[in-house]
């Protein structure tokens, strides 16, 4: 994932030529619905056709990130409170309508068991009623769009596992064509079990897909990432863990994955004590960490062995 959307067109232009030489295959661009209309009824898509036109050319496939937050002030609401059902499929409607050419896979919301990003609180249900009516919102531009649910947090205040549950009980299946998840462990290893962050919170999820008839289904990691700053991992730390990420998907007992978002592609900042700072494979100067390198070699074991998802 990478944040497209704030910057220039030529610094576009520089992460996704980076992106294409390290071989990445998606981009996972988030639709911000706040910076697209801008007052009711008024649109401005010229910045994200910008981004998809780019995207596109460069023969990378998107993930298209309908978040529930980020909704625009004259709507009247604290930025983090959820649109209605009915305005967020009236909204994304209008995005997935213009770019049903483009974009094949959506994403119906962020994070929604993070208290930070549901107000007042968090509720599987009123997610649920949310996913459905996006959907059906998505579903009907066009059958063959598919859909992730929203990628859960690892948070501890309503966990995956929890979340997942209760989204079943509320009527969740038979609107996800995959379930999203967010496998952080930081600053832990993926291997490491003993941690709440855990990579293996997949296989939780897993059986929970199987036990609600969603065996046949896959999971998409929509975000999974290290950061570099100070008292965190090191460079080299996170070289190692994405890479082993990507060994756990491809050859061990996680390869009903179906593909895995490092989050992020760029620096965010540069504080040194600040972890959302530096959760990139590259400085905010461009210049590569070690995991940019470790991204070419799982990009050529990939290309080895598997065939492209096609969604």
């Amino acid at each position: 994932m990478s944040h497209l959307e704030r910057l220039s067109q030529s610094n576009v232009d520089k992460q996704l030529n980076l992106m294409q030489a390290a071989g990445i295959q998606w981009v996972r661009q988030e639709f911000v619905w706040s910076s697209l209309e801008l007052t009711s009824g008024t649109w401005n898509f010229s910045n994200y056709d910008y981004i998809v036109n780019g995207i596109v050319s460069r023969g990378m496939g998107i993930i298209g990130l309908l978040s529930q937050y980020n909704v625009p002030a004259w709507y009247g609401t604290p930025w983090n409170k959820p649109p209605t059902p009915t305005d967020y499929a009236t909204w994304i409607s209008v995005v997935v309508s213009r770019y049903a050419g483009q974009i094949s896979l959506w994403e119906a919301g962020n994070e929604p068991n993070e208290p930070t990003f549901w107000y007042p609180a968090a509720s599987a249900a009123a997610y649920t009623v949310l996913l459905q009516s996006g959907y059906n919102a998505i579903r009907a531009i066009n059958p063959s769009l598919k859909v992730i649910s929203a990628g859960l947090s690892p948070t501890l205040a309503l966990t995956a596992d929890s979340f997942l549950t209760q989204m079943y009980a509320s009527g969740a299946r038979g609107y996800m064509d995959y379930i999203g998840y967010h496998p952080y462990s930081w600053p832990s290893s993926p291997d490491d079990n003993t941690a709440h962050h855990k990579f293996s919170m997949l296989a939780n999820l897993k059986t929970i897909m199987a036990n609600n008839g969603d065996g046949n289904k896959q999971i998409m990691a929509t975000e999974v990432g290290w950061p570099t700053y100070s008292g965190g991992n090191t460079e080299a730390d996170q070289a190692t863990y994405i890479g082993r990420v990507y060994q756990k998907i491809m050859h061990e007992s996680f390869q009903y994955v179906a593909l895995a978002c490092i989050y992020d592609f760029l620096d965010d900042g540069t504080d040194p004590n600040n972890p959302e700072h530096h959760f990139g494979l590259l400085h905010t100067d461009y210049s590569q960490k070690p995991a940019y390198s470790t991204m070419l070699a799982e990009r050529a074991d990939y290309n080895a062995n598997f065939t492209p998802i096609n969604p």
